[in-house]
């Protein structure tokens, strides 16, 4: 808490006091660590993704999904040039999940949206999610392959 104070404005500052929180087990805190991360601007995208599994864990799924979206939109920005996004605006949701890197963390946010969509009648969404998965060499992709086939 003590480098948050010196840094307040610092995202990174505060996902290191959510991290601490996590592991103290006080995930209320943590999530508000987490949140305030998110205001000031998570361009990394760090804090969205442990907010969404945060607000995951307790059930809070649509805040989780609406994270998950945005932690694949930070981590899509950050692989594109500056000036295709400034002057196009925000990337289409088909552009955003063709394009992305997909490394742990995408994965497990691909997956779940994935499973949100689908649960919520959106299979065509849900159906975009699991389409990049297939092509992701870890187990998500044999979970994307099952949903997929119930679609």
């Amino acid at each position: 808490r003590k480098a948050a104070v010196l840094r307040p404005y610092d995202a990174r500052m505060w996902c290191a006091v959510g991290l601490c929180l996590v592991a103290l087990h006080k995930i209320s805190d943590a999530i508000r660590a987490y949140e305030r991360a998110v205001s000031l601007e998570d361009s990394e995208g760090i804090a969205t993704q442990k907010l969404a599994i945060l607000y995951r864990q307790e059930g809070r799924t649509e805040e989780a999904a609406q994270c998950y979206l945005r932690h694949l939109e930070l981590r899509y920005l950050v692989t594109q040039p500056s000036s295709s996004t400034t002057t196009t605006g925000p990337p289409s949701l088909d552009a955003m999940v063709e394009d992305v890197v997909v490394e742990a963390p995408e994965a497990e946010a691909l997956l779940f949206l994935a499973q949100y969509h689908k649960a919520h009648g959106e299979y065509d969404t849900a159906a975009l999610f699991c389409s990049r998965l297939v092509e992701y060499p870890g187990p998500e992709k044999e979970q994307a392959k099952g949903l997929l086939r119930d679609l």
